[in-house]
């Protein structure tokens, strides 16, 4: 409880150092209510079907466990998946009245704003202020209060933790990038450096996940035709590269292959667009009817992932519409935001590697959030700045 107050401060003290406090409040408003209600909805639903822990059972119950042996001197976390998380868990446990997973996703909520926050704040660094300030702000809460997003905060899963660290870890390299200060370039580029080196300890090769977002910054092409080459070029040499890497190819193998016995249509061609569209709201509908498509699910959850599967659809119709309107926003846009571009396409390429496109819903979450910088802006009609620094250049 004690570690969910402090980030739940941190978060209120970055919202009033924004120069849009009365939208950003109104938004962060609107996006707690969501995730804390979705978070509710299923801790009762496992309440009523009598969870032991209040875990839904799957990845949740392991790290649960695992922070309980923590807690009780039972277990060295090196043997442990996603370390980081445990010792988060258990963080959040120990400044808390009692053992119980409810106080984990409260510690998880607040994280999750506090993320959003931390986003909102790097997409200031590059938006004109002049207009839609508002519609912007309250169109990213909308994408962050995804269906699907908000049932893998809800599950108590790694991938807030994970949102978090790429959250702050873009908002400590561009704020190093736009800052005339040297004091402050370097503290933000050793707290971004801390970012990279702890995604190590949540997700498998994670380090190198938060590297793409720094490379990826550095990077810049003047046409869309270089960023579809490169986007191409990305997820299909991930797809490729994946192969000649044993501790990588052992994933496929565990869980990509078995997945492909069951949908021969699963090959590496086709799993990027399998990944982005998936799980989509036919298959999500057919879940809530019959409840066989999905390997661990609520009804809740189910219910979830059908709102959520239909919110990215429209979303990716809409921005659709706008791209094809807006060729030179949408180039502006893309350059912008390139290191959370970069990310979404590392994210497509691994998981059309490891799962032919066609995994769990969490993974696809985090891709909704890399890519809500990008899908935001270009809806709201903003025109991010190219040169990625809106400040005014005085020599030193």
């Amino acid at each position: 409880m004690l570690i969910a107050l402090v980030v739940f401060l941190t978060t209120l003290f970055l919202i009033a150092r924004s120069r849009h406090r009365k939208t950003l409040i109104t938004a962060s408003v609107l996006l707690f209510l969501s995730s804390f209600l979705a978070t509710l909805a299923v801790e009762i639903e496992l309440w009523a079907s009598e969870s032991p822990d209040l875990t839904y059972g799957s990845d949740a119950r392991y790290y649960w466990q695992a922070t309980l042996s923590l807690l009780l001197g039972e277990l060295d976390l090196k043997g442990v998946s996603a370390p980081l998380y445990v010792a988060w868990q258990a963080l959040a446990v120990r400044t808390s009245p009692e053992s119980s997973f409810i106080w984990v996703l409260f510690a998880n909520l607040s994280l999750f704003l506090l993320s959003f926050i931390l986003q909102v704040r790097t997409l200031e660094h590059f938006m004109s202020y002049q207009v839609r300030i508002t519609q912007t702000l309250l169109l990213l809460a909308l994408f962050w209060a995804n269906g699907i997003v908000l049932w893998t905060v809800a599950r108590g899963l790694k991938e807030v933790l994970i949102i978090f660290l790429a959250s702050f870890l873009a908002y400590a390299w561009e704020t190093s990038r736009l800052s005339h200060s040297t004091w402050v370039r370097v503290c933000c580029r050793l707290l971004a450096i801390g970012a990279v080196v702890a995604l190590w300890y949540v997700r498998p090769f994670g380090s190198l996940w938060g590297l793409a977002y720094i490379l990826g910054s550095q990077l810049r092409w003047r046409s869309l035709g270089s960023w579809a080459f490169f986007a191409v070029s990305i997820v299909y040499g991930l797809i490729i590269l994946g192969r000649f890497f044993p501790k990588v190819a052992v994933f496929r193998e565990l869980f990509g292959e078995p997945l492909l016995e069951q949908n021969p249509l699963a090959s590496d061609l086709v799993a990027p667009l399998r990944f982005v569209l998936g799980p989509g709201p036919i298959r999500a509908f057919m879940q809530v009817l019959e409840g066989n498509v999905f390997l661990e699910s609520t009804r809740i959850g189910d219910l979830l992932i059908l709102i959520g599967s239909l919110q990215w659809w429209l979303f990716i119709a809409i921005v659709s519409l706008f791209a094809l309107r807006k060729k030179g926003v949408l180039l502006k846009t893309l350059e912008a935001f390139k290191g959370w571009n970069i990310l979404a396409l590392v994210l497509v390429g691994t998981y059309s590697f490891i799962y032919f496109g066609t995994g769990d819903t969490r993974h696809r979450a985090l891709l909704y959030l890399t890519l809500a910088p990008t899908m935001v802006s270009l809806i709201a009609g903003k025109e991010p700045r190219s040169d990625a620094n809106p400040l005014p250049h005085h020599p030193r």
